[in-house]
């Protein structure tokens, strides 16, 4: 049977509330006191699929800070950046964020060439999506998990989309804006500045 967000993906959105003790921390900075577990969310789905075991539910609900699938997404969240404490992903999350888009869009071309070779090997592929021009905003970048391509475009569970399969990645027309976008049931809602493979975590 082939991925299917609906199906191999959690039920529940990407939003989670931040561990107590950090959460006073976070809203004295000036940030929400709740974050995404993106990261860990995609290669827990994408880990329990390819061992053909059963995803850990939670209902639509998604778990509280130290509940057990909340650890568990915790530590694949931070695995997915990287070995510590260095957490290479983040820096290149960070230098890709900085650059400009035609320089993004001619970088995410050879990373689409190889999400397609994973892709035709038969492997799910994690993503790492820019969105963002500006640094202090690099939380708001994201990952996805490519399943299948449909031309041009790839099929992507996206964590901030449960129960979905009709999101994308599309192609965006012009020459010097965003070179993908995402899109919901062909219809597009988001700019994707640009994109890049992550390792499996």
């Amino acid at each position: 049977m082939p991925f299917r967000p609906g199906r191999h993906g959690f039920r529940f959105a990407n939003r989670f509330d931040a561990p107590l003790g950090l959460a006073p921390a976070l809203r004295a900075a000036g940030l929400p006191a709740t974050w995404g577990l993106c990261g860990g969310m995609v290669q827990a789905a994408r880990a329990a699929f390819e061992r053909s075991e059963a995803l850990p539910q939670h209902g639509e609900t998604p778990p509280a800070p130290g509940a057990p699938l909340y650890r568990r997404l915790l530590r694949r969240q931070v695995a997915s950046l990287g070995p510590p404490p260095l957490f290479p992903e983040v820096w290149r999350f960070a230098r890709w964020t900085r650059r400009p888009d035609a320089d993004l869009a001619r970088r995410t071309r050879p990373e689409r060439e190889r999400a397609q070779r994973r892709l035709d090997e038969g492997r799910l592929v994690p993503l790492g999506l820019i969105y963002t021009r500006r640094l202090r905003r690099l939380w708001e970048n994201h990952q996805v998990l490519a399943y299948a391509a449909a031309g041009e475009a790839l099929r992507i569970y996206d964590p901030n989309e449960p129960g979905r399969d009709d999101v994308t990645l599309a192609h965006a027309p012009g020459d010097d804006g965003p070179v993908f976008e995402k899109c919901r049931a062909g219809r597009p809602v988001r700019p994707v500045r640009g994109f890049f493979v992550m390792r499996d975590a």
